[in-house]
């Protein structure tokens, strides 16, 4: 890992000498230096100024490229991007290639296991806040060493999926036949190594497929593969520098990963300039017993999120595993300055209708997550009216005494009694005191109180929603 030359990041005054200038306002702000700030930090990305020129975009995309290069894996609304880091500590300025969470299958499976296999794994779910995430890639294993069964296997999981695919097998004849099948599905070849990289080197040359590099604890080598499949014109790359779980072996791992990273964004070493990845599922070769294996493997795997480690591939699929490495993920790679809060509006839940009750919340991105997923669990039609307070918690707000202020304009604002008969709203215990004011400010309506605790919503509107209409004159 010889070859440095780290550049130095272009300043918002650089990128803003790129612009146009015409501060038109088509990008979402009022001013051309607002959109540098903007491009500066990541928040947007240049070619949202629909005004460049060919060559201020060729200059933009030179300045705010990063020093780990981004690659795209899979096609379509399920492709993945990973990469494109700039910081070793996400404190700096954030981490931004997601961590892509695959599973595997191997090619020795019956077809009706490998597809009760794919089943399982695509039932594990993970929701927060409005967005429900599943694995984003699968990985099939070339365990037979059989080209011909590798190729079925493939088939198979292709026909059943649409996420990115990992083609995993030593042998290029197995990725040959393999990639031939689903070359436009931009699969990612795994792996070349010292014994077969200028066999992989041609197919990946051949299918213009991205192609992972596998050197176990030899960074040397690692890096003298990567430079020459660049200097061949692929630079799609994966690294991956081997998962040790033998006892004792384990700091090994991340000692290789995190030296990747530094001589990449610290060093700016061209030739190790890439995403990286970890197979979390060489545990399975160490570890017996299933069910610590399992455990073992979820806790390696978000050892290595909290790392900003791009791509890794697990052997067991289960929700207790999943569910906090996807949490855990959203968080680490949560850009620094991204707003902790939800779209305002009127939502919808289990199908409600003009005679359904209407609770109110706030834009803040936890609470609503926590009485979005309670309303979705009781299966209680409902309207939900989410109140723009700026991302801020319901208790807070009230502590301002703009609350009954804010909850009018949301009535007004999104027409809530176009959407009911009835003038019934259910507001948070915590801004009881409060409710004159919001009588006062909505005089037309009737300001209920509703539960303390988010898991009493649902005995509460099974129980009191029918006299709360009768009260009002309305027969449900």
């Amino acid at each position: 890992m010889a070859e440095k030359g780290k550049e130095v990041r272009a300043s918002p005054m650089e990128l803003m000498k790129q612009l146009p200038g015409e501060d038109c306002g088509d990008c979402g702000f009022d001013t051309c230096f607002e959109f540098a700030l903007a491009i500066f930090d990541r928040r947007k990305r240049y070619d949202e100024c629909t005004k460049l020129n060919d060559a201020q975009r060729k200059a933009l995309a030179k300045m705010l490229a990063p020093p780990m290069r981004e690659v795209v894996l899979g096609v379509g609304e399920r492709a993945r991007r990973i990469g494109g880091e700039e910081v070793m500590t996400r404190e700096e300025l954030g981490f931004f290639g997601k961590t892509v969470i695959a599973y595997d299958v191997w090619d020795t499976m019956s077809e009706e296991r490998l597809r009760d296999r794919l089943k399982e794994i695509y039932e594990i779910k993970a929701v927060k806040v409005k967005e429900a995430f599943s694995a984003d890639a699968i990985a099939v294993r070339n365990v037979s060493g059989d080209p011909k069964k590798f190729k079925e296997a493939v088939k198979i999981v292709s026909e059943q999926t649409d996420v990115p695919l990992i083609l995993c097998s030593f042998d290029p004849k197995a990725l040959r036949v393999a990639v031939e099948l689903v070359k436009d599905k931009r699969p990612l070849l795994y792996a070349a190594t010292k014994d077969n990289w200028a066999d992989v080197l041609e197919l990946a040359k051949k299918y213009a497929v991205p192609v992972a590099i596998f050197s176990p604890n030899d960074l040397d080598t690692l890096g003298a593969i990567a430079k020459t499949f660049a200097k061949n014109g692929v630079e799609d790359l994966v690294l991956d520098p081997g998962t040790f779980t033998e006892p004792g072996s384990l700091l090994q791992t991340f000692c290789n990963l995190i030296m990747l990273r530094r001589a990449c964004v610290e060093d700016g070493v061209k030739e190790v300039s890439y995403p990286t990845m970890a197979v979390p599922a060489t545990i399975t070769m160490t570890v017996g017993d299933r069910k610590k294996a399992a455990q073992l493997e979820t806790m390696l795997a978000n050892a290595l999120i909290t790392k900003g480690i791009n791509l890794v591939i697990l052997h067991y699929p289960n929700t207790w595993g999943f569910f906090p490495m996807v949490m855990l993920r959203e968080s680490v790679f949560k850009h620094p300055k991204a707003e902790e809060k939800v779209d305002p509006g009127i939502y919808e839940f289990n199908e409600p209708d003009e005679l359904s009750p209407v609770l109110v919340t706030t834009n803040y991105t936890m609470t609503y997550g926590v009485v979005s997923s309670e309303l979705e669990r009781v299966k209680v039609p409902c309207w939900l009216l989410v109140v723009d307070t700026g991302g801020l918690s319901l208790d807070t707000v009230a502590g301002t005494g703009e609350w009954a202020d804010l909850l009018e304009e949301a009535v007004d604002e999104f027409n809530l009694d176009e959407k009911v008969k009835h003038r019934i709203l259910i507001v948070g215990q915590v801004v009881a005191e409060y409710k004159e004011d919001m009588e006062e400010a909505l005089p037309d309506w009737k300001i209920v109180i509703g539960p303390k605790d988010s898991t009493e919503i649902g005995p509460f509107l099974k129980e009191k929603w029918k006299e709360f209409l009768k009260e009002s004159g309305i027969e449900a």
